[in-house]
C-alpha cells in the first residue's frame, strides 16, 4: 500500500498483521496505522461480539424449545478452529434438555446457511448459571478471514430453557435482519440442519457473545 505524505511524496506502508485494520493516526508519518479489529482474540480467532461485550450482564433468552438464535460476525483473520465458547445467563437449562449443541454456519451472499462447525451433543452443558461452556467442535474447520459466519446455541427440551450472555437490541429486527445482518433466528428444529435457505430465518433482536478459538 502506498500513501501521499506531502505534494509529490509517497511512502510505502507495509502489510499489517492478520485481523488488523487500517486506521487514521496524525502521529504517524504516513497519517495511517494498523489496529486489531475490535472482535480479534490474539491467542484464538475472534469473537462473535466486540470483546468489550464479554463482561456484559445482559442476559439474552433463547426461545422456545428448538429455537436456534443466530449471531452474525466478520472473522477478522483465517484460521483452524477447533472450540468454542458461550456463556450460560443468569437461567440455566433444567433437567434434562435432549439435545444442547453450539452450532457455526458459513453465510453465502444470498443469505443461505451452511454449517461448517458443531459441537457434540452434551445435555448437561448449560446447567449451570453465569458459567462460561467451552466446547471441543466434532471436527475442525478452516474460517476464512474477511467472511461472514452466524454462531449460535440450539437446545431441545421440554423443561426451562436457558439465557446467555449478550446484548439485546434497541434497533428494530428487521434493521438487525437487513442486508448487513447481525442475527436471524430459526424455530422448530430437532437438530441443527446441515444447510438452512434464507427464506427459513426470521428475525432477531438478540446477540450472543462467543469465543471462535484454535
Amino acid at each position: 500500500l502506498f500513501v501521499a505524505t506531502g505534494v509529490g511524496t509517497v511512502a510505502a506502508l507495509a502489510p499489517g498483521p492478520a485481523g488488523y485494520q487500517l486506521f487514521t493516526d496524525p502521529n504517524t508519518a504516513t497519517g495511517l496505522t494498523y489496529r486489531p479489529a475490535d472482535n480479534l482474540l490474539t491467542a484464538g480467532c475472534c469473537t462473535t461480539l466486540s470483546r468489550r461485550y464479554g463482561s456484559t450482564n445482559t442476559n439474552v433468552a433463547l426461545g422456545a424449545s428448538g429455537t436456534m438464535r443466530l449471531t452474525y460476525f466478520i472473522a477478522p483473520r483465517s484460521e483452524t478452529i477447533t472450540q468454542v465458547t458461550i456463556t450460560v445467563g443468569t437461567i440455566a437449562a433444567a433437567a434434562t434438555p435432549t439435545l444442547a449443541q453450539m452450532v457455526i454456519y458459513s453465510v453465502a451472499a444470498n443469505g443461505d446457511l451452511t454449517r461448517v462447525g458443531i459441537t457434540a451433543n452434551d445435555t448437561t452443558m448449560f446447567a449451570v448459571a453465569s458459567t462460561r461452556v467451552l466446547r471441543a467442535l466434532a471436527a475442525s474447520f478452516g474460517i476464512i478471514g474477511g467472511a461472514t459466519y452466524a454462531y449460535g446455541p440450539l437446545v431441545v427440551s421440554a423443561a426451562t430453557m436457558p439465557s446467555f450472555l449478550g446484548v439485546s437490541l434497541n434497533q428494530s429486527t428487521a434493521q438487525a435482519f437487513s442486508a448487513d445482518r447481525l442475527s436471524a433466528q430459526i424455530t422448530g428444529l430437532a437438530a441443527a440442519p446441515a444447510s438452512i435457505l434464507n427464506a427459513s430465518l426470521a428475525a432477531s433482536n438478540g446477540l450472543m457473545f462467543g469465543e471462535i478459538l484454535l
